[in-house]
């Protein structure tokens, strides 16, 4: 038994097109984190935007008279900018959890490329994670903009009561 470490022992024999190939398998997922990475921007973008736009409408309803029709439309908006908010909170969960998965896939296709070691089904485990939590992020995000129309009908209907 030798005293060398675990991992020189596995990679003493490999030569350089062994390496090229196994940083190429290993690292080629990473463009779906740079994606994932734009549209996880993206919705906190929108997200500090939703907060925002929360505050302001409660400190509106704060000063309008308690129980008038302009109160109640602001607090009608604030329940629909909240229950967006929600949505594009869960958006963002899952595109974490995608690129977490993402992060693990790698790690398991240079385990299997370089250690050799059978990890092929945690690789499709963690290949097919990630795409499901892309999914739903984008199903979350996608129902957080048909919402928005919401909150928009309840500003126009009083803008043309005004006129």
């Amino acid at each position: 038994m030798t005293d060398a470490p675990f991992a020189a022992i596995c990679f003493q024999h490999m030569q350089l097109s062994e390496w090229n190939s196994i940083l190429q398998a290993s690292v080629s997922p990473v463009i779906l984190i740079s994606g994932v990475g734009l549209l996880l921007l993206s919705m906190t973008n929108r997200l500090g935007r939703l907060i925002d736009r929360a505050r302001v409408l409660s400190s509106e309803a704060k000063k309008a008279a308690s129980g008038s029709p302009s109160h109640q439309m602001l607090r009608d908006e604030i329940a629909i900018i909240f229950h967006r908010t929600k949505d594009v909170r869960l958006a963002v969960i899952f595109a974490v959890v995608s690129i977490f998965c993402v992060a693990l896939l790698i790690v398991s296709l240079f385990c299997l490329n370089a250690m050799s070691l059978q990890v092929e089904g945690l690789a499709v485990l963690f290949f097919l994670g990630s795409l499901g939590s892309l999914i739903l992020s984008l199903c979350y995000f996608l129902k957080e903009i048909f919402l928005s129309l919401d909150a928009l009908k309840l500003e126009i209907g009083v803008s043309e009561k005004r006129k």
